[in-house]
């Protein structure tokens, strides 16, 4: 697995372990959730398609506050 791939990886377990510890972890969003998105981010080319979809998912259940129930 490449550099990016692995450090990629990483951010999205710590963002996933932040959106399942409670369904309203995300609202408001905390800064360590931000910060974990942005540079989640800087990867989106690089994401695989699961990896893709978790992080728009995110992202909606962010913009529209709702409750995460995956």
């Amino acid at each position: 697995m490449s550099k990016i791939q692995d450090k990629l990886n990483g951010i999205m377990d710590q963002i996933q372990a932040i959106m399942e510890s409670d369904p309203r972890a995300h609202i408001p969003p905390s800064e360590e959730l931000l910060e974990l998105l942005r540079r989640a981010n800087i990867y989106f080319a690089h994401m695989n398609d699961e990896n893709r979809d978790y992080f728009q998912y995110v992202n909606h259940a962010i913009e529209d506050e709702t409750e995460w129930n995956i």
